[in-house]
């Protein structure tokens, strides 16, 4: 025992002094802990950015029927219902698109400067230091409660249909977009024998005649069950999670640029028995003013964007950090924003407004992408659209949840999370195994619990609320950092002008919402509850971060701490808060330090 460490016991002299925190010269031997390994290559980077992106968006009433809005297959309908034209629904995804790409150039600088894992956590600890963790413990707090596993709960009791006349087609697809599972099922009503034969993955059931939706509780136990199988697989794996995922990934993109192809093609007059839509001479006419209803489109657009980000919350399993975060994060979303406004362009030109507005010749409970190619081909289509949904979102829940995991896993190691010591332990397969137990319970709870009808909507937009705020105060610090450190090293620059933009963008996002809404897609639900109950709780987490962090001491508890207490032979109840945050604060520096030595080999290697 070293002559520090004998007078720590010395009540006169319990702070810790900085030569103490600096003095390695008698560290213990230590067995090395399990780490997540270096998988992800540019490819596979490239790929899991892309499939992060949600496969669902929203949903809404539309003459008193649920209609669940899936990414680019759906959103389109709801923001053009929103909205009420075609040319400001297409103005809303140049829009998105364009504050999507200043997200992700801001982010790659924050990456760059702060190259691990943990995403916003991360940089709005980094930047906002007082009140000590207050700010990514919100962070945390609304990712795991509302931003991702209440989308979840909200995607996986919404439901689709697709209804047709005797011997019609009906579609019942029970869907999620991060965490949860997806659920499809494809069912023929016989109008002769008055009975529906419904095919739900893999197994048949009869319900008899007048039951034209499938059990709530049977979609939800066949969606614990898919959703227990990812957890699984990601806990077993990562690997094979990644190859999952990029699978997945690549089946998407071919989908969405056969949708874009065909409907270019029939816009052209290419395609016999379709005749193109002018949807563009007017495409301004019955636009809306309501700043509530822009807000809800807005929303819609950007969590169909939303994923731009995703590339940050796995940096320490990238094998060339930053380079792969600069690369992956812009081919990702200016792939995805490009086949989304063709595709945009394709549906507009081919399934006429009146429809997707629920008038006559068509079913406002179709999906647009399903309108769009039961024109094209014929009614066989609904057939495949349940199937290529499905492929998307389960794709997307897979990165998602591979993703998730590792930002809970970062939230353990730093004491956020009760039981830090077990959650933030990193498995002997290298995988988060642990915090998959909780991801899996929590996403359990948010999928059984909710009742139908509007519960729905409103679940989906208090989940979708934080998410601007905290992308706001993440751009916010990255320009204060700009003042605050302006010799850091900074491998790459946003320019602050767009950075203003995004601000201003998101700022909007969080006041429109208590602006009276024309049309409430939650009849029975006031429209300034939800984001009043997103502020609310946020508010709540300041009391919760007081008692974890100050009273319970969570940040001496932490994975991350205990290791280096132990490594030093410290006294953890011996050590002040501020001791404790520098701890954490050399702990982050050295994984860090490690991200950018892995990019520096990795570029020495390659060339």
């Amino acid at each position: 025992m070293d002559e520090y460490t004998k007078t720590s016991v010395d009540s006169n002299d319990i702070l810790l002094k900085d030569d103490v925190l600096n003095n390695h010269e008698e560290e213990k031997p230590q067995l090395e802990e399990p780490r997540l390994e270096r998988t992800m290559g540019m490819f596979s980077g490239v790929i899991h950015t892309y499939n992060a992106h949600q496969s669902s968006c929203s949903a809404t009433h539309v003459q008193r029927q649920l209609t669940s809005y899936c990414g680019i297959f759906s959103a389109p309908a709801g923001i053009l219902m929103s909205v009420g034209s075609v040319g400001m629904s297409l103005m809303l995804w140049v829009i998105g698109a364009v504050y999507s790409i200043i997200g992700v150039m801001a982010f790659i600088e924050l990456g760059a400067m702060l190259p691990r894992s943990g995403g916003e956590k991360e940089y709005l600890n980094y930047a906002y230091r007082k009140p000590k963790r207050l700010a990514p413990f919100m962070f945390t707090m609304s990712y795991m409660f509302l931003t991702n596993t209440s989308s979840s709960s909200a995607d996986a009791h919404a439901t689709a249909s697709v209804n047709f006349t005797s011997n019609g087609m009906h579609v019942s697809m029970c869907s999620c977009c991060l965490f949860s599972p997806l659920v499809y099922s494809i069912s023929r009503y016989n109008a002769l024998t008055k009975t529906h034969v419904c095919i739900r993955l893999t197994s048949l059931q009869h319900f008899s005649a007048g039951k034209r939706n499938a059990n709530p509780w049977v979609e939800r136990g066949i969606g614990v069950a898919v959703n227990t199988t990812i957890c699984l697989l990601h806990a077993w794996s990562a690997k094979w999670g990644l190859r999952i995922n990029n699978t997945m990934s690549f089946l998407k993109i071919i989908m969405l640029i056969f949708v874009c192809l065909t409907g270019l093609i029939a816009a052209a007059g290419g395609i016999s028995g379709v005749t193109p839509i002018d949807a563009f001479s007017n495409a301004f006419e019955g636009t809306r003013r309501s700043g509530n209803e822009y807000a809800a489109a807005m929303l819609k657009v950007l969590y169909a964007y939303s994923g731009w980000n995703n590339a940050t919350y796995i940096m320490d399993e990238l094998k060339n950090p930053i380079r792969t975060l600069k690369v992956a994060s812009i081919s990702a979303i200016s792939l995805l924003a490009t086949l989304f406004m063709i595709a945009n362009i394709a549906y507009f030109s081919v399934v006429p407004k009146e429809v997707l507005l629920g008038g006559a010749g068509g079913s406002s409970t179709n999906t647009i992408a399903g309108e769009f190619l039961v024109r094209i081909f014929g009614e066989k289509a609904n057939i495949v659209m349940p199937l290529l949904i499905a492929l998307s979102t389960f794709g997307c829940t897979s990165s998602m949840t591979y993703s998730g995991s590792r930002v809970m896993l970062e939230a353990a190691k730093e004491g956020y999370i009760p039981f830090s010591n077990f959650f933030g332990q990193v498995s002997s397969r290298h995988t988060p195994a642990n915090i998959l137990i909780l991801y899996w319970v929590m996403t359990m709870l948010y999928m059984l619990a909710p009742p139908p009808g509007d519960a729905y909507n409103f679940v989906l937009n208090l989940c979708s609320y934080p998410m601007s705020i905290f992308f706001c105060l993440t751009i916010i610090g990255l320009m204060y950092l700009r003042y605050r450190e302006p010799d850091t090293p900074r491998p790459f620059r946003s320019w602050m002008p767009l950075n203003v933009i995004f601000v201003l963008i998101a700022l909007f996002m969080a006041i429109a919402p208590f602006v009276p809404p024309v049309v409430s897609d939650t009849p029975s639900i006031p429209y300034w509850v939800y984001p009043t109950c997103a502020l609310g709780f946020l508010l709540l987490c300041v009391p919760v971060w007081h008692f974890r962090i100050n009273v319970c001491r969570g940040l001496s508890r932490s994975l991350n701490a205990r290791a280096y207490i132990q490594r030093h032979n410290l006294n953890p109840d011996d050590l002040t808060l501020d001791e404790i945050e520098e701890i954490l604060e050399k702990e982050n520096e050295e994984q860090m330090q490690r991200n950018r030595e892995a990019s520096a080999q990795f570029t020495q290697e390659k060339f």
